[in-house]
């Protein structure tokens, strides 16, 4: 697919917007300066609200993987200590939405059309996404997917378009369970209390653990494999890989899909119902997490680049400005994605899409959204599609 200039357009003026928005406002407001006085200047830098030093040595490589663990988990401490109750609260969110985000592009970089695709592959753009944020590294990853990706090409026959959206049902029922161990179990132990329940380390370590998800899940995911072939056989190689037929594949994308949607869209509405709570009934709360809780205070991205006084506070805005351009960046690549097969199929598609797409963010989150467009878009080409018209090479899996 030729990336239109309306779309280049789009893309540069995502670009943009999620530097400023992210790095720009972060360099602006002091967050930067902060974080590096941290590392270069304070060799005994001690956690905010704690006693504990900042952890120096994680794997045994300082440069780059410990130096880089440093600043996340710098980043992302006060996020998770409690400290900043808004921060703590858009934290949560992001979390939660994120997770179906990186469900939708792992699914997507399995299927047979991307696989040997490594410059669009989840691990290297969600590994980006943690390093440089969605806001920063998304609108590169959409035009490097529409560039190359073949499901973006709606010219080939119709059996061979519909055969690259396959893919293995053992190999998607795999990411949901990496999912659990490699993204929630870190995120949960983020959000405990420390010293209490667990220490300042471990919490260090949890951190520095969730941001490594996308590496995390992918050797799971790898590692797993020989595992179910015992089940049901995954072929060793790609060139002895036949395609599964539609029934497996939807049979295990839908519980992917639903898997993901339950933990996103429930972190939505359990954020909505708290930020809803300080509106409406603002006496059952604390003064403090009434006022921080506010809609305005963890929904609407900061405009000027006043000086904030801590980490927490830089957190805030850098993660509403990364989820509100990022999310929108993954959203478009979704949308594209689905309104190219419905051309193909000859849907004729309406701008109910769009509405359907501002209700989806409103009720159940913009993660939860973008995970049921791409849903839905495998619905529509294989719902109703048999073995023969995809095919000779498509068959039963097992």
């Amino acid at each position: 697919m030729a990336v239109t200039r309306r779309l280049t357009a789009a893309l540069y003026v995502l670009a943009a917007i999620g530097f400023y928005g992210t790095w720009g406002r972060t360099m602006l407001d002091g967050t930067l300066k902060r974080l590096f006085t941290a590392l270069h200047h304070d060799q005994q830098h001690t956690m905010s609200g704690t006693n504990e030093p900042l952890l120096r040595t994680i794997t045994g490589i300082y440069w780059p993987i410990d130096y880089l663990l440093d600043v996340l988990i710098l980043f992302f401490w006060e996020a998770a200590d409690g400290s900043h109750p808004s921060t703590t609260l858009v934290a949560l969110y992001f979390a939660g939405q994120h997770l179906s985000i990186a469900i939708v592009l792992y699914v997507d970089s399995l299927r047979s059309g991307n696989r040997k695709l490594w410059k669009i592959g989840a691990t290297l753009w969600l590994m980006l996404f943690q390093l440089t944020a969605i806001a920063t590294s998304g609108p590169w990853f959409l035009a490097a997917y529409f560039s190359i990706s073949p499901l973006v090409d709606i010219n080939p026959p119709l059996p061979r378009y519909l055969s690259s959206h396959l893919a293995e049902p053992t190999e998607i029922l795999l990411v949901p369970v990496s999912a659990v161990i490699g993204y929630i179990i870190p995120v949960v132990l983020m959000s405990l209390r420390s010293p209490s329940v667990i220490s300042n380390t471990a919490k260090q370590l949890s951190i520095a653990l969730w941001n490594v998800f996308p590496l995390t899940m992918t050797i799971i995911q790898t590692a797993s494999r020989p595992m179910m072939s015992s089940i049901r056989r995954v072929p060793g190689s790609d060139k002895a890989r036949k395609p599964p037929s539609p029934g497996d594949f939807l049979w295990a994308v839908r519980i992917c899909y639903a898997f993901s949607f339950v933990f996103s869209c429930t972190c939505h509405v359990g954020v909505a119902a708290v930020s809803g709570i300080s509106v409406l009934f603002p006496m059952i709360l604390a003064p403090h997490y009434a006022s921080a809780f506010r809609p305005g205070k963890v929904l609407i991205p900061p405009l000027s680049g006043m000086a904030v006084s801590s980490f927490g506070e830089g957190d805030l805005s850098f993660m509403k400005w990364d989820q509100m351009i990022g999310y929108a960046c993954i959203l478009l690549y979704t949308c594209v994605t689905l309104r190219r097969a419905q051309a193909k199929l000859g849907v004729r598609g309406s701008w109910g899409l769009y509405a359907g797409i501002v209700g989806g963010c409103v009720v159940a989150g913009p993660g939860s959204t973008v995970l049921v467009i791409s849903w839905a878009k495998d619905e529509l080409l294989f719902a109703r599609q048999t073995d023969v018209q995809i095919g000779k090479g498509a068959g039963p899996s097992c």
